[in-house]
């Protein structure tokens, strides 16, 4: 019988279905009957699995033709999506074209983040489809749920953020939701401003200046002002910062990044795949040239033969 480190090096096989492979690094955004052909998506990986192969498309938990696919704009996928991933039968359903509200149209491939009377104006936005729903007309932008123009958003300055509550009605017995609560702009601290778009990677003493950063925003909150980076809640100068700790002993053919690959690269993986900009935890990082497997870091002619993932 295998221990378990045994058990860990046997190949194992992946069988896709027809016009499947398996990926290593899968697709973030896989080509449906209903995305556009050659749509925007985000460099970066997937979870290892079986994808459509080059030139074919997702339909109904399928890779088809797209010459194959229903006449476009008539046909929604419902629970294409969780079969494939979750291993039940569903069925898809044909019906027509969303209506939408005013000053809004039905699109298949939504913004990743639409504008709002919260948002700046051309804030950075990470490329990529959202799910197919009805999406503010080019010059419009969101506010408590409909599209209207910027120059009829509340004041600038004046921060809304809406809060669901849970309202009891007596008589039914039934509970109901509301939204419609404003509060004022939220108050920072020392060397803080309030950002509606926050940066996805604040600067802080551990993290190197001017290092890569993922395009995006992040939650409503308080952040340094420029110059200032965050050390232990508060926003000091670089300058203030503590001395920086010895650094941390790695392993052989490592070496301690603070800012460390989002992808590090691996026997498994593609070389030269893409790979999202940004930072992971400060941590030991293969060096330049090695790759890791089981721990280790080796040479990738040290891997063991391709196919035995």
């Amino acid at each position: 019988m295998l221990d378990a480190s045994q058990q860990l090096k046997q190949p194992k096989a992946h069988l896709c279905s027809v016009n499947e492979e398996y990926v290593a690094c899968s697709s973030m955004c896989e080509p449906t009957c209903t995305s556009p052909p050659n749509q925007p998506c985000p460099a970066g990986c997937g979870p290892p699995k079986c994808q459509c192969r080059s030139g074919f498309v997702r339909h109904g938990g399928r890779c088809i033709t797209r010459n194959q696919c229903p006449a476009s704009g008539l046909h929604t996928e419902l629970g294409t999506s969780l079969s494939s991933e979750f291993g039940f039968r569903a069925h898809s359903i044909t019906e027509p074209p969303q209506t939408c509200g005013r000053n809004e149209h039905f699109v298949t491939c939504s913004s990743m983040c639409e504008p709002t009377c919260q948002s700046e104006p051309n804030e950075a936005c990470p490329l990529g489809c959202g799910p197919p729903k009805c999406e503010c007309l080019p010059g419009f932008v969101r506010d408590q749920g409909r599209c209207i123009r910027r120059d009829q958003c509340p004041a600038s300055g004046e921060l809304y953020r809406l809060r669901t509550e849970l309202f009891r009605n007596e008589s039914s017995e039934s509970c109901f939701r509301a939204r419609s609560i404003t509060e004022p702009p939220q108050m920072c601290g020392p060397n803080e401003r309030f950002a509606a778009c926050s940066s996805m990677c604040e600067p802080t003493c551990q993290s190197e200046p001017n290092e890569a950063c993922a395009l995006g925003c992040g939650a409503p909150k308080c952040e340094c002002l420029p110059g200032f980076v965050r050390d232990q809640g508060r926003c000091i100068r670089r300058d203030q910062c503590p001395a920086s700790e010895p650094p941390q002993t790695c392993g052989r053919n490592e070496h301690f990044v603070t800012c460390s690959s989002m992808c590090e690269p691996t026997c498994q993986s593609e070389p030269n795949e893409a790979c999202p900009l940004g930072c992971g935890p400060p941590k030991c990082e293969c060096l330049p040239g090695f790759v890791r497997d089981q721990g280790r870091c080796i040479r990738r002619d040290q891997c063991p033969a391709s196919g035995e993932l």
